[in-house]
């Protein structure tokens, strides 16, 4: 979750990131109403999911304990994922089953099963579920055209099992989950610290990041101005394929620097080391 930093923020981190992470997802609400009538009710196994639900309030949504015990693992961008444990699915199809199941009329139980969905459906953003639902993907694989025809470009050019990739910063995680035989020369996390992400600054004086971003200044920004440096950053790291947006010129500086050109999809340029 960019933007948001425990530093920043203190105690009220939590809160923010809670606020942003259920923006415009108001059911959470009814899980809220849902907890705090299983706390109420007789049986003990109706409880246990409430008290599972104020233990983690307790532990890893105390703004307390997660501004002095989280702060040192610099992991504020993903600390939204321990939301992630609240059984809101879980509670929310358990409560209106409770309810549907108060009533013995069918046409009953049909009129509150409507209800409890157009309630749901209403709390949260149905119409961008719908819109994304009907968008059909590029491919079965779910990952742009571009990820296929580069991978296919390279193992067509490559004779190695593991070719090596110096990759645009848009297709780090995508090339991997699409062909994990492809071995990428950049960091994501030295990507994110070239960018400016604050948390990931703790790199920008580790060595192993200053030699990337030798290679991450020619193809992310264009900047050719210190060609000893990135041939030597290529060397370093056994690049053989740099794939870079068509928007960045730097086509005659790579031919002037060992690497020729290879293919281009929609997006991106491919170019390969010569040997």
């Amino acid at each position: 979750m960019q933007g948001i930093y425990l530093e920043e923020l203190g105690l009220g981190f939590v809160t923010t990131c809670l606020e942003k992470y259920w923006e415009g997802m108001y059911f959470f609400l009814f899980f809220l109403a849902g907890v705090i009538w299983l706390l109420f009710q007789k049986k003990k196994e109706r409880r246990n999911m409430a008290v599972y639900v104020i233990f983690l309030v307790l532990t890893i949504f105390n703004p307390v304990l997660v501004k002095y015990f989280f702060a040192p693992f610099n992991m504020d961008d993903v600390y939204y994922r321990f939301f992630w444990l609240l059984p809101v699915s879980i509670l929310l199809g358990y409560f209106c089953t409770m309810i549907i199941s108060c009533v013995k009329s069918w046409w009953k139980k049909v009129l509150l099963t409507v209800g409890c969905i157009c309630l749901i459906l209403a709390g949260g953003e149905p119409v961008k579920e719908v819109a994304s639902v009907l968008q059909m993907p590029d491919n079965l694989y779910k990952v742009p055209d571009d990820v296929l025809e580069i991978s296919e470009y390279i193992h067509h050019d490559s004779q190695e099992e593991n070719p090596r990739v110096a990759a645009e910063l848009e297709l780090l995680m995508t090339l991997r989950q699409y062909d994990a035989s492809l071995y990428l020369t950049l960091d994501r996390d030295l990507a994110l610290c070239w960018q400016g992400a604050p948390n990931f600054q703790i790199w920008a004086s580790t060595r192993k990041y200053q030699i990337e971003k030798a290679i991450m200044d020619v193809i992310y920004a264009g900047d050719i101005s210190r060609p000893d440096e990135f041939n030597s950053a290529v060397e370093y790291t056994s690049t053989e394929y740099l794939v870079f947006s068509k928007n960045v010129d730097i086509q005659l500086f790579l031919q002037q620097n060992g690497f020729q050109f290879l293919a281009e999809t929609d997006s991106y340029f491919l170019y390969s080391k010569r040997i």
